[in-house]
């Protein structure tokens, strides 16, 4: 949960780009098992969907490119 008046990433132009910022608790120990079976069998493949990769320092700024 945010409480503060501002966040470190800018939320209105993500939310013009049809991206969404969740930040709750999850209890992942129920899915682990299966997740890591997916990962290790190789069907795991984030660079289908990862156009490029910048620090996170960077995160900020390079969210608003158009061409992310």
């Amino acid at each position: 949960m945010h409480f503060g008046d501002t966040t470190a990433v800018p939320l209105e132009p993500m939310y013009t780009k049809r991206m969404r910022l969740i930040n709750e608790r999850i209890h992942s120990r129920t899915l682990l098992a299966a997740v890591l079976a997916y990962c290790t069998a190789a069907h795991f493949h984030p660079e289908a969907v990862t156009s490029r990769i910048v620090p996170f320092t960077d995160a900020a700024e390079e969210i608003l490119d158009p061409a992310s």
